[in-house]
């Protein structure tokens, strides 16, 4: 099965907005029922990071064999999908590009540059890279909401009811990527 964790990015915070983001979105959950607090909690790879236990609403949504936890990262980081990364795919026609033609210009992007901007070549649908469908690919952001599923497996229906509760609720720009390795 491998370790896997499921990648909330909110596109639209800098750096100095992190922590403030992190608190925004953390006192969301737990007032939401999303989340709970538990000191015993921590999430293994980002240990040194705030995190919480799923709550109610986390465990109906996600559905049976579920209890893991989030974590909360504010700070600038490469994000990416790991083990079978791929290229992004157009929200509007499906078609993947592929991964290697863009690299540099994400590399760029990592190293402070601009977000990429992207071209379909089977549509023309132009967009920036956090606005394809980038599951499967990488992004650079400066808060994340990690959940962990290495013990129970990606659930489709708790990421888009947390994407969709944090853009209505919170705004911001959310994007999505599903960590293997």
């Amino acid at each position: 099965m491998g370790v896997h964790w499921e990648q909330l990015l909110d596109l639209s915070v800098d750096e100095d907005g992190a922590e403030e983001r992190l608190q925004e979105v953390r006192n969301w959950l737990r007032a939401n029922g999303w989340s709970k607090a538990d000191p015993a909690m921590f999430f293994t790879y980002y240990d040194k990071h705030p995190a919480d236990a799923f709550g109610p609403r986390s465990l109906l949504t996600a559905g049976p064999g579920f209890d893991t936890s989030f974590a909360f990262v504010a700070g600038r980081d490469f994000y990416h999908a790991g083990d079978g990364a791929g290229g992004p795919e157009c929200r509007k026609c499906g078609t993947e590009l592929p991964l290697m033609p863009i690299i540099p210009q994400i590399r760029e992007w990592d190293e402070r540059g601009p977000e990429p901007l992207l071209t379909c070549p089977e549509c023309s649908w132009t967009d920036l890279l956090g606005n394809w469908d980038i599951g499967g690919c990488m992004a650079v952001s400066s808060f994340a909401l990690i959940i962990d599923t290495s013990s129970s497996g990606t659930s489709d229906p708790l990421i888009d009811a947390l994407i969709e509760g944090l853009q209505t609720e919170l705004g911001g720009r959310w994007a999505y990527v599903h960590h293997h390795l």
